[in-house]
C-alpha cells in the first residue's frame, strides 16, 4: 500500500509553486453551478486540484495517472484493488485516502489539503456512481475560462509590453492594462489553462505565452501585439508549460514544462526543430543568450544547463545549487549566468562551457528567508522576489546587497521591468505594485559606498610616510591599585606603557578563577574619533604564568563594537575538526560555494580562505598559507569539532541595515585572546580605532580567571607604525649553465601595512635572468628564481647581490623603501643538471614545435594549458615539480590545476607532458612572472615565465 502512493519527490518545494499552478486551474468553490452530472464536476475540481500534479500521463507516481475518468476508473492499488468502488464510497480506497480513514493519508500531511467540503464532493460523486459524465466534466472544467471574482481578480504571470503597458496572465486569459491608471486595455481569450509564462521578444512585436493544464498538456501562444492577435499556438507538452521566449534574432522558440522536456521549435515553419530531455525534474525557466546561440535552462532536478542552439547539444551542466532552480538569465553580454531557486542563494557562474573545467561558479549570496521565485536583470541590476514576498535590488556583477524595494502580501509572480528605476510587481492576489523611483534611487546612491564582500579588509588604512616609521617616544608608568572596575580606572594619557600585576582579590591566597569577581585591571583613556592605537601585551613572552585577554570598554561600560559580518553563505566542518593553530585542510560542507580571500566565521574566530582544496583528499588552506593561522577583525583563534556550523560572512558599513537572508549577524568587539598575526603566542593584540571622540577603558583580565602576585604584565598602548622587514631564505645559491636556483623572500608586515612589496635586484652578472619579484598585498612571502644563460661561465667565488625593496601603497599615501640586509652569494658552475623549458601547444598539436614558450595569458575564472619539458641529461626515473606548489610564484589565486596523486609529474622514459593552469575568479589583472622547479638534485628552475592576466 505504501508503494502505491509514495510521497514524490521534492513534495515541499513543489507544492508550493504548483500553489500557483493548481489554485488556477481549479475551481474554488464547491457550490459553483453543476451541469447534469451533478456531483461530477465538483469531483473532478478536487482530482484535478490535489492529484494530478503528481498522477499524471507524464510523471505518474506509483504507476498511477488520475488525468481522466478511464483512468481514474480503471487505476488499482499494489494489491490489485479498484481506487473507486461505484456507488460505495467506503470501499473506494481513493476516498478512504483522502478522508484519513487509511493510511498514508493522501495528500501526504506536509502538503495542501481538501476541505471537507472538497473530500465530501468525492464521496458524493462515487456514491452517485460515479458517472461517466465525469470525463466531459473534467475537460469543461480545466478549460473553462470562468467569471468568478477569484479568477477575475488573480494573476499568475505578467510582464511589461513598452513603457506605458503590462500584460496580465490570469486563467485561460491575458488582460492588457495602461501602467498609469492600471485600467484595463483589452483581454485576449483563446489561451489554454493557466498562464505561467509571459515574455516579450527582443524586438518587443512578440508576446510569447506559456500555459496549459496540470497533468495534462501545455500549450504555446504567440500574440502580435500590435493588433493582439494569436498568430500561432503549439502543443508539444504533456503538462503545464512554465516557460517560454523567443531567441533575440527571432529564428527559433524555447518551452520548457513540467513534463522535464525543453523543445526548440522553429518559428517561422511552427514546427518542434529538437527535443532536449537531459534534466531529470521540470523545467521552471529558460533564457537565451544575447548571441541566440546558448539557451540555459533552470530545472527541479537542482540543476541549470547550457545546450548549443539550434542542434541542441548540452554544453554544460551547473550542478552546485542546493535546490530546485526556478530562474535564470544572461547578462546583457552574454559573459554571465545567474541562477537562484530554492535554496535562497542567487549564483553567477562565468558562461565559458568550452573550457576544460566547465563554466566555473563566481559568486552565491544568500538572498531571502524563503526560496527565490523569480529573478531579472537590468543592466548592472539584479532584481530577486520570494516566497517570502520581498523583492530585493542587487548590484551586478558584484551581486552586493542594495536593499528591500517592495513586499507582497501573497505570492509575487512576475517583477516587470520598465527601467530599474520603476519596476513592477504583481502577485497572486493580482496587487499590482509600482515601485517609487525615490526608494530605488535612495538604494542606488548607496552603491559607491558599498564594500565588496571579497575586498572588505578588516584593517584601518594608516599613511605610510617616512614620518611614520619615527621612533616615537612612550611614557613608562607603574600601575596603581584599586583599578578593578572602570569606576576605579587608572586614568593615562597615550601613548603609554604600564607595568603591572594581576593581583588576587583582597584577602584571597589562592589562585584560582574567581568567576563573576574576576580581577581584572583597567586603564581609562581619551580617544578622537578615527584614531587608531595598537594596543599590545608583553606577559607570556616575557615567562609570566598570565594568559591575558584584553578588550575596550566604552563609557556606558560596555565593550566597544568593531564591526559586524553579515553570513552569506552557511557551511560546517566535515572530515574532521580544527585545532587553533592549523591553516591547512579545512574541510568545509559545499565548499564549491566558497572563493579565495572570502571571510570564515566559527565560534567568534574568523579567518580568511588562501587557497582552494587540491583534490577529493584536501581542503582550504586558510591565511597565511603555511604555519599557525592568522585570524581577522582582532578575534581570538580557537579549536572547532567536527560538525561545528560555519559561515562565509562580509562585513558591514556602520550605518548598513543586514539583509534579511535569513543567515545570522555577527557582531565582532575591540576584544582579543591571543595575537591574531601569532606572533606572540599567548599574548593579545588588537588595533583600536575609535568610533567617536571620547573616553574608553582597557581591561586586563587571565582568560581563565587567575590572578597572583606573579602574574606580571607590560601593557603598550602606541600609535601606529606601519612597517615591514624582509627576510631571504637561503643566502647561499649555487646554479648551472643552462638551468636556475629558486631564491624566496619572506615579509613580516606590522601594524596593518597591507601593501604589495616590490623587490629590486642589484650587481646582477650579465647572462644571469631574475624574477622581476613582488610580494603581493596581503601576502607574506615569494619566489623567484636565477636563470644562468649559455653564455655564462661557471666562477670561482661567490658573486654577492644586493636587494632592494618598496612599497607600492594603493591609497595615496607615500611609499616604503629598504634596503634588505641579507645579500644573496651566487655561485656558477656546468654541472649537467635537466634543463626546463615551456612549450607553446598542447600534446598531440601536430603543430607543437619545439620552440620555448616565455608568456601565457589568462583571464579571471579561465583555465589554460601548455606544455612542459626537460632535456633529462642523463637523469632517469621520474621528474616531479611538487604538488599544489608546483607552479612557483603564481599570482595569489592562480594555480597549476592538474597535479594528481603523485603531483606534477613527468614519468621514466617521458621528457614532456601538459599542466593547465586556472586563475580564481578573483585574481586581478597584471603581468606576473612565475617558473617551474625540479625536484631532482639541485632543484633545478626553468626561466622566469611571464603570466599576463588580462580583464
Amino acid at each position: 500500500m505504501l508503494s502505491f502512493f509514495r510521497r514524490h519527490r521534492n513534495a515541499l518545494s513543489r507544492w508550493l509553486l504548483a500553489s500557483i499552478s493548481v489554485l488556477m486551474t481549479s475551481v474554488a468553490s464547491a457550490q459553483e453551478a453543476t451541469d447534469v452530472s451533478g456531483h461530477a464536476p465538483r469531483a473532478a475540481r478536487v482530482f484535478q486540484k490535489f492529484c494530478s500534479s503528481c498522477h499524471n500521463d507524464t510523471d505518474s507516481e506509483a504507476d498511477i495517472s488520475l488525468s481522466s475518468l478511464s483512468k481514474i476508473l480503471a487505476a488499482k492499488s499494489a494489491d490489485n484493488k479498484p481506487l473507486v468502488v461505484p456507488g460505495k464510497p467506503d470501499e473506494s480506497l481513493i476516498f478512504r485516502l483522502m478522508s484519513e480513514a487509511t493510511e498514508p493519508q493522501m495528500p501526504p500531511k506536509d502538503e495542501p489539503q481538501p476541505t471537507a467540503e472538497e473530500i465530501e464532493a468525492v464521496r458524493a460523486w462515487i456514491a452517485a456512481g460515479a458517472s461517466s459524465v465525469v470525463e466531459k466534466a473534467w475537460q469543461n472544467e480545466t478549460r473553462n475560462t470562468g467569471n468568478s471574482a477569484a479568477k477575475s481578480t488573480q494573476v499568475t504571470a505578467a510582464v511589461s509590453i513598452g513603457s506605458n503597458r503590462l500584460a496580465l496572465g490570469r486563467l485561460a486569459q491575458i488582460d492588457i492594462v495602461s501602467i498609469d491608471g492600471l485600467e484595463k486595455q483589452a483581454t485576449i481569450n483563446g489561451v489554454l489553462g493557466k498562464i505561467s509564462s509571459l515574455r516579450v521578444s527582443a524586438d518587443g512585436k512578440l508576446l510569447v505565452v506559456g500555459s496549459g493544464r496540470v497533468g495534462v498538456e501545455g500549450q504555446i501562444s504567440i500574440i502580435v501585439l500590435d493588433s493582439l492577435k494569436i498568430v500561432k499556438q503549439w502543443q508539444g507538452h504533456n503538462d503545464l508549460v512554465y516557460c517560454a521566449a523567443v531567441s533575440p534574432d527571432g529564428r527559433w522558440l524555447a518551452s520548457g514544462s513540467y513534463d522535464r522536456k525543453v523543445i526548440i521549435w522553429n518559428v517561422e515553419s511552427g514546427k518542434s526543430h529538437v527535443v532536449l530531455t537531459g534534466h531529470n525534474g521540470p523545467i521552471f525557466d529558460l533564457d537565451f543568450s544575447p548571441d541566440s546561440k546558448m539557451l540555459a535552462t533552470a530545472s527541479g532536478d537542482q540543476t541549470i544547463k547550457l545546450w548549443n542552439v539550434p542542434d541542441g547539444a548540452r554544453l554544460d551542466t551547473l550542478g552546485q545549487p542546493e535546490g530546485e532552480m526556478r530562474c535564470v538569465r544572461f547578462s546583457a553580454d552574454g559573459k554571465l549566468l545567474y541562477g537562484a531557486g530554492s535554496d535562497r542563494q542567487v549564483r553567477q557562474w562565468l558562461v565559458d562551457p568550452t573550457a576544460s573545467t566547465g563554466s566555473p561558479m563566481l559568486l552565491a549570496r544568500f538572498a531571502h528567508d524563503r526560496e527565490l521565485l523569480r529573478m531579472e536583470l537590468d543592466g548592472q541590476k539584479v532584481i530577486t522576489a520570494s516566497a517570502d514576498g520581498t523583492i530585493k535590488l542587487w548590484t551586478a556583477p558584484e551581486l552586493l546587497p542594495l536593499g528591500e524595494i517592495a513586499k507582497t502580501t501573497s505570492i509575487p509572480v512576475a517583477v516587470c521591468l520598465r527601467n530599474v528605476s520603476n519596476p513592477i510587481v504583481a502577485d497572486l492576489k493580482g496587487s499590482l505594485q509600482i515601485v517609487s523611483s525615490e526608494v530605488v534611487a535612495k538604494l542606488l546612491r548607496s552603491v559607491g559606498s558599498q564594500v565588496e564582500p571579497n575586498a572588505n579588509s578588516p584593517s584601518v588604512s594608516y599613511a605610510t610616510s617616512q614620518a611614520n616609521m619615527q621612533t616615537v617616544a612612550v611614557e613608562k608608568i607603574a600601575e596603581v591599585e584599586p583599578n578593578n572596575s572602570v569606576r576605579q580606572a587608572q586614568r593615562v594619557s597615550l601613548p603609554i606603557e604600564v607595568s603591572g600585576v594581576l593581583s588576587q582579590p583582597a584577602g584571597s591566597t589562592e589562585k584560582l578563577p574567581t568567576s563573576d569577581s574576576q580581577e581584572a585591571d583597567m586603564f581609562k583613556f581619551s580617544a578622537r574619533a578615527g584614531e587608531s592605537w595598537a594596543v599590545e601585551l608583553f606577559a607570556a613572552s616575557e615567562k609570566s604564568p598570565l594568559d591575558a585577554k584584553i578588550d575596550i570598554l566604552d563609557s556606558s561600560e560596555q565593550l566597544v563594537l568593531r564591526t559586524r559580518l553579515q553570513a552569506v553563505r552557511e557551511s560546517y566542518f566535515t572530515f574532521r575538526g580544527k585545532d587553533s593553530s592549523t591553516s591547512d585542510d579545512f574541510r568545509m560542507h559545499k565548499w564549491e560555494d566558497m572563493e579565495l580571500d572570502e571571510y570564515l566565521y566559527s565560534g567568534g574566530e574568523v579567518t580568511r580562505l588562501w587557497l582552494y582544496p587540491r583534490g577529493p583528499d584536501s581542503g582550504f588552506k586558510v591565511y597565511p598559507g603555511a604555519g599557525a593561522r592568522h585570524t581577522f577583525f582582532g578575534t581570538t583563534p580557537i579549536s572547532h569539532p567536527l560538525g561545528e556550523s560555519a559561515y562565509i560572512v562580509r562585513q558591514l558599513k556602520s550605518n548598513e541595515t543586514p539583509l534579511p537572508n535569513g543567515l545570522p549577524v555577527f557582531p565582532i568587539y575591540y576584544e582579543n585572546d591571543d595575537d591574531p598575526l601569532r606572533e606572540r603566542g599567548a599574548d593579545p593584540r588588537l588595533i583600536f580605532t575609535a568610533p567617536s571622540d571620547g573616553e574608553y577603558t582597557l581591561r586586563i583580565r587571565d582568560a581563565r580567571g587567575f590572578a597572583g602576585s606573579e602574574y606580571r604584565y607590560r601593557a603598550v598602548i602606541r600609535r601606529l607604525q606601519p612597517q615591514f622587514s624582509l627576510s631571504l631564505g637561503s643566502k647561499e645559491m649555487k646554479a648551472s649553465i643552462n638551468s636556475g636556483a629558486e631564491w624566496s623572500v619572506k615579509a613580516k608586515r606590522t601594524d596593518g601595512m597591507d601593501a604589495a612589496i616590490a623587490i629590486t635586484i642589484h650587481g646582477l652578472p650579465e647572462g644571469v635572468q631574475a624574477t622581476k619579484l613582488v610580494i603581493e598585498a596581503d601576502q607574506m612571502s615569494a619566489l623567484g628564481t636565477l636563470y644562468v644563460g649559455p653564455e655564462v661561465k661557471p666562477t670561482t667565488e661567490p658573486i654577492e647581490i644586493r636587494l632592494t625593496a618598496k612599497t607600492m601603497p594603493t591609497d595615496g599615501s607615500a611609499p616604503i623603501e629598504q634596503e634588505i640586509a641579507d645579500r644573496i652569494k651566487l655561485t656558477i658552475d656546468d654541472s649537467n643538471v635537466p634543463q626546463i623549458v615551456l612549450l607553446p601547444q598542447p600534446i598531440g598539436d601536430p603543430q607543437a614545435t619545439a620552440q620555448e614558450l616565455m608568456e601565457l595569458t589568462i583571464k579571471p575564472g579561465q583555465t589554460i594549458s601548455a606544455r612542459l619539458k626537460v632535456e633529462r641529461n642523463e637523469v632517469k626515473g621520474g621528474i616531479g615539480f611538487g604538488k599544489e606548489d608546483s607552479g612557483r610564484n603564481l599570482p595569489h589565486g592562480c594555480f597549476v590545476d592538474n597535479i594528481g596523486l603523485s603531483g606534477l609529474l613527468i614519468v621514466e622514459g617521458q621528457s614532456e607532458r601538459e599542466f593547465f593552469i586556472t586563475a580564481a575568479p578573483k585574481v586581478k589583472p597584471g603581468r606576473y612572472q612565475f617558473h617551474f622547479r625540479s625536484e631532482t638534485k639541485g632543484n633545478p628552475t626553468s626561466k622566469p615565465i611571464w603570466l599576463n592576466v588580462i580583464p
